[in-house]
């Protein structure tokens, strides 16, 4: 391209450009330090908060402590869906699931999910969902030595998976085979895509689809209970 005067504008750089995009995606869609921080301050304050209130407004009526159990796992899984769906864009932009935003989600599940398992008086409920999510990031740990998935899967397998084994073995297993069958659309077409352009990248963001086959089974289940 050339300017009126006749000269040449300076070319672009497409490694530069690549290179703010990238800086800009993940500015955005992650936290800085200081939000860091205050993430993980606020995943241990509100987890103490909101499991503390609602254990001790369970303990006023012992008798009947199915509400506070309900409301709790409503709590839950709007936390676990709010928590996932962050992950899940990050990880559709970036191809990333950052540790930063990860913890705060261990925290907060397995924190809000231990005051279900007091309130209840279920502790083999919850250590029952902790096997769970060792199982199913130890499945994902196996594909990902086969190169199937990254390592950013295996760690949210650990907590989406002992969030769906509180409502039994079947249901991480059932959110498994969802994920994929909902993955598989994409993977077909990239491998389509990539027998006319081997240039374009092979790999499919899988989190977003782990997220979504998580939070089906979960309010399934959350429903029919």
């Amino acid at each position: 391209m050339r300017s009126e005067a006749g000269t040449r504008l300076p070319a672009e750089n497409p490694d530069t450009d690549s290179q703010e995009e990238t800086v800009s995606m993940t500015t955005f869609y992650e936290p800085t330090e200081r939000g860091k921080y205050w993430l993980g301050v606020g995943a241990v304050g509100g987890t103490a908060l909101i499991g503390g209130v609602l254990s001790m407004l369970a303990a006023v009526s012992p008798a009947d402590t199915a509400w506070a159990v309900r409301v709790m796992e409503i709590v839950l899984f709007a936390v676990a869906a709010a928590g996932g769906l962050w992950l899940a864009i990050v990880d559709a932009k970036t191809g990333r699931l950052p540790n930063s935003l990860m913890l705060p989600l261990y925290i907060a599940i397995l924190g809000l999910t231990a005051s279900v398992a007091i309130t209840e008086f279920a502790p083999a409920r919850y250590g029952w969902a902790l096997i769970g999510g060792v199982a199913l990031s130890l499945f994902y740990l196996l594909l990902g030595l086969g190169g199937g998935v990254g390592l950013g899967d295996v760690k949210l397998a650990g907590i989406l998976g002992f969030y769906l084994a509180w409502y039994g073995w079947s249901a991480p297993i059932a959110a498994t085979l969802l994920a994929y069958a909902l993955a598989a659309p994409q993977a077909l077409y990239v491998i389509i895509k990539r027998r006319r352009n081997p240039e374009i990248p092979k790999g499919v963001a899988f989190g977003p689809y782990m997220v979504a086959g998580a939070l089906i089974v979960a309010g399934f289940a959350l429903v029919t209970a």
